[in-house]
């Protein structure tokens, strides 16, 4: 899934903005005196911020008239340019205030009628400062974030409503002030990603990546989030691309995709995307020519699975089967299956991989285990007469006609089911765990029952139990949802719904 973070943007540019004053090991000094011109442009800042408001104008319009009118004569260019931005910043943050203004306007007597762009001239004037006094980056960062928090916050919110051109005025107005942060990166990548800009959304996460450094997100969980999806994202985009071209363009470009997916499952074997990431790998390695290193992809988890969680091992088998590695997603769930051995979801899918394996002496117990913890999905019975049709090919004159008996009796069971029960999932929190799903009626009679959900530890005791009655009307469905609060459930099974 490709998707992008909703942006609690304030306290990511808090911890940005906070990172400079870490950088700045000797003092801010700036040299004041022996000017009039600053002297007198200071006091106008303090009357035009404190002062009344009908004077506020009048006084912030003198303080820049000082700064600019004359400005070779003041003996300190940097302390100038230092208070110049923070009137202009006044400026830029007075409500009412175009980021294009007349000269004029804010207090310059020189060419007093060309337009000027507050938030250039305010990184030009703050720039002066830094370059002459790396030391005072802290002090014109506190300024510039007065300007480029808001703008970013609004550009977070613009995207979340789909406002896309507001979403990139606000993010021009932010980069005109300070480029020193990876989130416009990341916010342009989202926007052109809902213009569905393939190439371009492609390119810009792929720079949000190499601005977010792996440094930069051990220090800050927003970055790291931000990285992580970025680095997702453009494996897919990349790949999604590979896919509309031939040859030797499409190999190319898989191999770009195939290094993302390889970037993400290096620096985030935990991260939410994992076993999409492997299936995106093999694929893609598989695309690009390298079909031996498609095994490396899961090589790890068969050589030492005990090192994994039954749920990562589950979900890999799941990636490998999509991947065409269908003898190595057998091993992963049968591994996964030793730690949990009812676990519905890898029943199933172990089931169907056996099948596609043609390994039907294995499929058989295992649609038998699938069938009890499952008993009313429809499917289940027409997998278990599948195992039993497949095995009576084979089967001498003694034992085929008893398999094929079984075969009659479970596809019957199968065809003539009159109820459907569907899971949507089964979330964990802790001790609390919710199962839901969907029981469809597949009769014309409506209908009432009770379902006896059992909870299970990893040796398949029953360690908590609940009924949920569900009345279902004719043809149709109805939600249900459980929850069951106690420690060491991993899977569950269910009593036949007769």
């Amino acid at each position: 899934m490709i998707a992008w973070r909703k942006a609690a943007a304030s306290s990511v540019v808090a911890t940005m903005f906070a990172g400079g004053s870490a950088l700045a090991q000797d003092k801010c000094e700036l040299d004041f005196g022996g000017s009039y011109q600053l002297t007198s442009a200071n006091q106008y800042l303090v009357k035009g911020r404190m002062g009344k408001p009908d004077e506020q104008v009048r006084h912030m319009r003198n303080a820049i008239e000082v700064l600019t009118k004359d400005p070779g004569k003041v003996k300190s260019q940097t302390a100038r340019n230092f208070v110049l931005g923070q009137a202009l910043t006044w400026w830029a943050m007075r409500p009412g205030t175009p980021s294009l203004v007349r000269r004029a306007e804010i207090g310059y007597k020189t060419n007093p009628e060309e337009m000027l762009d507050l938030y250039a001239a305010i990184d030009t004037a703050f720039t002066v400062v830094e370059t002459s006094q790396p030391a005072c980056a802290s002090e014109t960062r506190a300024y510039r974030s007065q300007i480029w928090t808001p703008s970013v916050n609004a550009a977070a919110a613009f995207i979340n409503n789909n406002q896309l051109d507001s979403a990139d005025a606000a993010l021009a107005r932010a980069t005109r002030i300070w480029r020193g942060s990876p989130l416009p990166f990341y916010y342009k990548a989202v926007i052109l990603q809902k213009r569905n800009d393939t190439p371009g959304a492609t390119a810009a996460f792929l720079e949000t990546v190499r601005q977010v450094t792996p440094e930069m997100a051990a220090k800050d969980s927003n970055m790291l989030q931000i990285r992580q999806q970025s680095i997702y994202n453009a494996a897919l985009f990349l790949q999604s691309q590979a896919d509309e071209l031939e040859g030797e363009a499409k190999a190319a470009k898989m191999k770009e995709a195939g290094a993302q997916f390889k970037a993400y499952i290096d620096e985030y074997p935990q991260g939410p995307s994992i076993s999409n990431a492997r299936t995106g790998l093999a694929r893609a390695l598989g695309a690009s020519g390298d079909t031996a290193a498609v095994a490396s992809v899961f090589a790890a988890m068969l050589q030492n699975p005990s090192n994994y969680s039954d749920i990562q091992l589950f979900e890999a088998g799941t990636s490998a089967f999509r991947a065409d590695r269908k003898l190595d997603a057998a091993k992963l769930f049968e591994s996964g299956l030793q730690q949990n051995p009812y676990y519905r979801d890898a029943l199933y899918n172990l089931t169907n991989t056996y099948l596609a394996t043609e390994q039907y002496d294995k499929m058989l117990p295992m649609a038998r285990r699938l069938v009890d913890v499952d008993p009313n999905y429809p499917d289940n019975w027409r997998l278990l007469a599948g195992a039993y049709q497949r095995l009576a090919a084979k089967a001498d004159a003694k034992t085929k006609k008893a398999q094929l008996d079984s075969v009659v009796k479970y596809h019957d069971r199968f065809q003539k089911a009159p109820l459907k029960v569907t899971f949507v999932g089964f979330m964990h929190a802790d001790a609390k765990h919710t199962l839901t799903g969907e029981v469809e009626n597949l009769t014309a009679k409506a209908a009432t029952h009770n379902i006896t959900f059992e909870f299970l530890d990893k040796e398949g005791k029953v360690i908590a139990s609940q009924d949920t009655p569900v009345s279902v009307p004719a043809k149709g469905k109805v939600d249900f949802r459980v929850e069951v609060s106690q420690p060491g459930i991993v899977a569950f099974r269910y009593k036949p719904i007769v």
